[in-house]
């Protein structure tokens, strides 16, 4: 398996931060190294990739918004002093980000109150990490197992997003995991065979929201949870898949 050190170009957006990415072959001990991809260096972004401007009058024409692998660029300018990822092959990935700032508007040197999470990309596939609030200095870590699994055996075209996640939205999950939220939809829920909620109906349900850090509190256990879940699922079926090749090789020519 090929193994690559990749120097990552991490821009912050609206919608998710993104990292295009060259590859730089520089594995010294290859037998060793468990890691699909490693990411090293980053820098910051400009919404805009390109202005047109008519010859003749200077007027604006047409504005082109920067964006990577469909992910459209922010309405602000980012910087961040650097990063360094590791991804391994079963999943596991581990991010150092560095001064990860608002580089422009009355907010500039501040995180925004952003939260962040890893997208990879190989080829037209994607796998996403749990979120983690940005420190004041711009700072994170993420030490988690990326979803869905498995990893490809090689990535191909690899880019690494870094992208802006609202972890608060998970206490909003959490709360329908729970037995209360559950009856109160079992209350509204209309139809025989298929049952549904009306949009109206969902007005009245009482939902009891704890203070804002506490929310993004339980929104980062019960995302990290939900993580944590697919990945083993993910890797269940893995292992049922390989189970179930093993028993067709194992009676591959053997008399019925």
């Amino acid at each position: 398996m090929k193994k690559r050190l990749l120097v990552s170009i991490v821009v912050v957006l609206m919608g998710g931060f993104f990292a295009p990415s060259r590859a730089v072959d520089n594995n010294k001990d290859r037998n060793h190294d468990k890691s699909l991809v490693k990411f090293r260096g980053g820098i910051g972004v400009i919404p805009i990739s390109n202005v047109a401007v008519d010859a003749t009058t200077g007027a604006v024409t047409t504005v082109t918004r920067n964006m990577v692998r469909g992910v459209n660029s922010p309405g602000q300018i980012w910087r961040i002093k650097d990063l360094e990822a590791t991804i391994e092959n079963n999943g596991d990935i581990k991010i150092n980000g560095e001064g990860l700032l608002l580089a422009g508007g009355n907010n500039i040197g501040t995180n925004a109150g952003q939260s962040v999470a890893a997208q990879l990309f190989c080829g037209d596939q994607s796998f996403t990490s749990p979120g983690v609030p940005l420190e004041t200095n711009g700072d994170f870590k993420i030490d988690a197992i990326l979803s869905p699994l498995p990893l490809p055996a090689t990535c191909e075209t690899p880019v690494l997003l870094i992208r802006s996640i609202n972890i608060t939205t998970g206490v909003l999950g959490a709360w329908f995991a729970t037995e209360p939220a559950r009856e109160q939809i079992r209350r509204l829920a209309r139809g025989t065979g298929i049952q549904r909620v009306a949009i109206h109906d969902l007005a009245s349900l009482t939902v009891r929201l704890p203070p804002l850090a506490d929310q993004r509190r339980i929104g980062r256990r019960f995302l990290a949870f939900e993580h944590a879940i697919q990945a083993h699922r993910a890797i269940t079926a893995c292992l049922q898949d390989l189970r179930d090749l093993d028993l067709v090789v194992t009676f591959a020519g053997a008399a019925p």
